[in-house]
Order: C-alpha cells, then sequence, then structure tokens
C-alpha cells in the first residue's frame, strides 16, 4: 500500500510539475478550501518565509491564486485554480 502510495504522489509530483512540499501544500488546499497563508505554513509545519516561497511557485505554475481575503482587508487566502483542481482531482 505505501508504494503504490508512493507511486501516485511521484506521478501527482511529475504532473503538476511540483515539490513534495507544494504537493502537499496542493493536497491542504484542494480539502481544505482557499487558506491563509499562516494557516497553510501550519498545517505545512514550515516557516511563513518558507511557505511564501511555495506559494510564490506555485502562483507562477498557474496552481494558485492569492485574492483578498474576505473579512480581513489586509490579508490574502491561496485559493487552488479551478484548472489546476480539476487536473489534480482528474488524477
Amino acid at each position: 500500500m505505501l508504494d503504490v502510495t508512493e507511486l501516485f504522489e511521484e506521478r501527482m509530483r511529475r504532473e503538476l510539475t511540483v515539490n513534495p512540499t507544494d504537493l502537499e501544500a496542493m493536497e491542504h488546499l484542494l480539502m481544505a478550501g482557499p487558506l491563509a497563508p499562516s494557516e497553510l505554513a501550519k498545517r505545512l509545519g514550515i516557516s511563513t518565509a518558507s511557505t511564501t516561497t511555495a506559494v510564490d511557485r506555485l502562483v507562477a505554475l498557474g496552481h494558485v491564486t492569492r485574492e483578498p481575503h474576505p473579512t480581513d482587508r489586509r490579508g490574502v487566502m491561496v485559493v487552488p485554480t479551478p484548472a489546476s483542481r480539476a487536473r489534480a482531482l482528474g488524477m
């Protein structure tokens, strides 16, 4: 079972052209929906600076966008793009 899981994750990383941390971030975003970067950092167990770098990579690849936080005008939410969501869930 673990071998199959690892093979699936490797295929998903190749398909989405992401590294393991970015894939884990995408998994959280797809399961939980939009998240604030600080919440994503907490879920990933990495620093907010590392999370910013991961989100920058995901934005550059077209997997996520940064959108205004609905209740905190200073904050942002990380939101998976519909195309990336469909691509990931289609696998």
